[in-house]
């Protein structure tokens, strides 16, 4: 038999049927529900979209992060003391932030 909780809808724990829980404890999980509730994460897919649903491109041996921005690549991949090579160059290139995908205000509790 599973543990008292199991992973419900959108990874949310929930309580099996026959656990038994007093009504201190049932007043808590309804508090922890609505804190829930109130604390759901909303996400703009169409801010996202370009990391969601990834598009790729080759650039000079790279693979690159296709994003709607205005970035001008160079004709040719030239190293220098910050990005000493290819790999070092995707990754600056293909980084993405997430505070700017989901809210800062997150309150966990």
């Amino acid at each position: 038999m599973p543990g008292p909780f199991w992973r419900g809808e959108g990874g949310r724990l929930g309580m099996i049927e026959c656990l038994k829980i007093n009504s201190k404890m049932k007043k808590f999980l309804d508090e922890i529900a609505h804190k829930q509730k109130q604390t759901e994460i909303k996400i703009d897919f169409n801010m996202a979209n370009n990391v969601i649903f990834a598009e790729f491109f080759e650039w000079e041996g790279c693979v690159l992060l296709r994003e709607d921005r205005n970035d001008v690549l160079p004709s040719q991949f030239s190293s220098n003391q910050f990005i000493p090579d290819r790999t070092a160059f995707e990754a600056n290139y293909n980084h993405v932030h997430l505070n700017d995908f989901f809210p800062e205000n997150v309150i966990h509790f």
